[in-house]
């Protein structure tokens, strides 16, 4: 067991190394890389895996296909020619049979002139019937030994002689074999012992079929292209189709054919040579080019696969541009974004378009001009005022907040999902719009809450761990109140409300009327703060925290206790059981 649990320890870790690697070139890479790489993984991959497939599964398999189609038709060829084969064995099995015609050739003709006539007319009648039978049966003839059996050199022939002397006598008499079947250049010859009864001084006559060439090429339904080839055990051949230069390629091969099969590498641009044997011995040879069957769908594939390369080269291409002019647009934000937090408000950098990017880009110049104004208009007017402004100001466009949210969004970019990505936008367009927008500081409570909602839709997309509830009564949503009182308030509850890696941050908001004022709650269940702190604040109005906790609470306070008066403004319960509980009170 120990071996096996090493082994998986090891593959964890690697495929912890593995997904870190990952996550690092995720985090770390240009868009442009990231695109690059997807493009080559979800397109050009699987093109170049199309086209291997093609070139080592589906080529094989096409010629396999072929070949197995080629020797079914070869296979037919050879039933058929051992069909006709067997149709004149079994005339010549009739005519062995023929008792009349044994009579005839055994008989005595001596003085007998007109018998002789006779048997002769016979034979023509017997022959004449069976060449009816079929328009490429020629001939019939029979060598005969019977000295006082008149022959006439066409149905009847002398078997002494130039024919008991040639190699077919020898194969039929002294081989024992009976029969020879063998290629001519006018077609087939068949040949074949007649076993009858006979005188011991006469020897066994032979039966000859002669059978034209037409018998060969007319039972193969042929193609201009294939090449078709008889070759009898006896060195004979014939070209039923085809060109005799290929000849003497087929016979350097005859010696290793056996009963059937093929001969040749299959490929596209090589010949292929297969054959298959008759029940009488013959070899059937038939060569085919591939090129030729397939010329026109591999010049289609080839062309197809042309357009898919370009097609990859040009996507490639396309997303090339568009990634380098996506980065482009973006590193122009960031350098607006980082002129703004320089302090130079007047910096116009136009960034076209109207998509993500381009309205982030209008929001943010938006913003530089109201920052513009604030500072050069309010802090002239009221240095006190203005440092209040100043701060709900820098809450409002908190780089860290910007930066991340753009941070989100390159990120949802780069893993194309643009609806999260337009989400993300709107709600920034939105957020930064409501609170920089012109006009007066002070709205209603549903404008604070649809604010808010744009705020939380950020961090909910930032932090996962966050989860929010708000409970206000309708009759409330028309309670003014200043501009930006809910989101700083939720805002420290979130930065501040110290929880465990894993732990979700509750935060739950609601209101109601306690005597002549409204009061809205926010409450999360964090860490809180410290009683001697929510006391402090709320009897000097101020608070000391090393985590800053109180700035942002001042702040609203101040602003609120500015435009209602000093019975209005934010207390921090003192007394909550855990987290920290946050109540605004403003007039009805």
């Amino acid at each position: 067991m120990k071996p096996h649990i090493k082994n998986v320890s090891f593959l964890t870790r690697l495929s912890q190394k593995i997904r870190q690697s990952i996550t690092r070139w995720t985090l770390n890479s240009t868009i442009r890389k990231k695109l690059l790489t997807s493009i080559l993984a979800c397109a050009a991959l699987p093109i170049v895996i199309a086209l291997l497939s093609n070139y080592l599964i589906v080529d094989p398999l096409l010629l396999r296909n072929l070949v197995e189609l080629e020797r079914r038709s070869l296979s037919q060829y050879r039933s058929d020619l051992d069909y006709r084969m067997d149709f004149y064995e079994t005339i010549s099995t009739i005519i062995v049979r023929d008792k009349e015609l044994d009579k005839m050739l055994h008989s005595n003709y001596t003085g007998y002139l007109e018998m002789t006539m006779v048997y002769l007319r016979h034979f023509d009648t017997l022959k004449t019937n069976y060449v009816q039978l079929n328009p490429n049966f020629k001939d019939i003839c029979i060598y005969n030994d019977n000295p006082t059996l008149a022959n006439d050199g066409s149905t009847i022939k002398p078997q002494k002689g130039s024919f008991s002397e040639s190699g077919i006598y020898n194969i039929l008499f002294e081989n024992g074999t009976g029969r020879y079947i063998t290629l001519s250049d006018h077609g087939i010859d068949y040949y074949r012992i007649l076993n009858f009864t006979m005188s011991d001084s006469y020897n066994f006559p032979v039966l000859h079929l002669t059978i034209d060439k037409a018998e060969l090429s007319s039972i193969a339904e042929l193609k201009s292209s294939e090449e078709i080839f008889l070759f009898d055990p006896y060195g004979n051949h014939f070209v039923i189709n085809g060109s005799d230069e290929n000849i003497s390629l087929i016979e350097t091969h005859l010696t290793e054919m056996g009963n059937s099969g093929i001969i040749g590498s299959l490929t596209f641009h090589n010949d292929i040579i297969i054959y298959d044997t008759t029940n009488f011995g013959w070899k059937i040879v038939k060569i085919i080019e591939p090129i030729t069957f397939f010329d026109e769908a591999l010049s289609t594939r080839n062309t197809i696969n042309i357009l898919l390369g370009f097609s990859a080269l040009l996507l490639t291409l396309i997303v090339f541009l568009i990634s380098g002019a996506l980065t482009k647009r973006i590193n122009l934000l960031t350098d607006k974004i980082e002129s703004v937090k320089n302090g130079d408000y007047d910096t116009h950098m136009p960034i076209a378009g109207f998509d993500e990017i381009g309205r982030a880009s209008m929001a943010m110049d938006e913003l530089s001009q109201e920052l513009k104004y604030l500072i050069e208009t309010v802090y002239q007017s009221n240095l006190t005022n203005t440092r209040l402004e100043l701060d709900m100001m820098y809450a409002q466009i908190n780089p860290h907040f910007l930066y991340n949210t753009l941070s989100a969004i390159d990120w949802y970019i780069q893993k194309e999902n643009i609806n999260a990505s337009r989400e993300l936008v709107n709600s920034l367009v939105l957020f930064y719009r409501f609170s920089l927008g012109r006009g007066s500081d002070i709205v209603h409570l549903s404008d604070e809450i649809t604010h808010l909602r744009m705020y939380l839709n950020i961090e909910e997309r930032l932090m996962e761990n966050i989860q929010t509830e708000i409970d206000i009564p309708d009759e409330m949503t028309l309670i003014k109140l200043n501009r930006m009182t809910l989101q700083p308030i939720v805002e420290n509850a979130i930065n501040h409300a110290v929880r465990g890696k894993n732990e979700i941050l509750h935060i739950h908001i609601t209101a109601g009327f306690e005597n002549d004022a409204a009061v809205i709650r926010v409450e999360d269940d964090g860490i809180g703060i410290p009683y001697s702190m929510a006391h402090e604040f709320n009897t000097n109005r101020n608070i000391s925290s090393k985590r800053g906790t109180g700035k942002g609470l001042m702040n609203v306070d101040a602003r609120i206790r500015m435009h209602f008066g000093e019975a209005y403004g934010l207390t921090i319960c003192e007394s909550y059981e855990s987290g920290t509980c946050v109540e605004i009170r403003v007039p009805i």
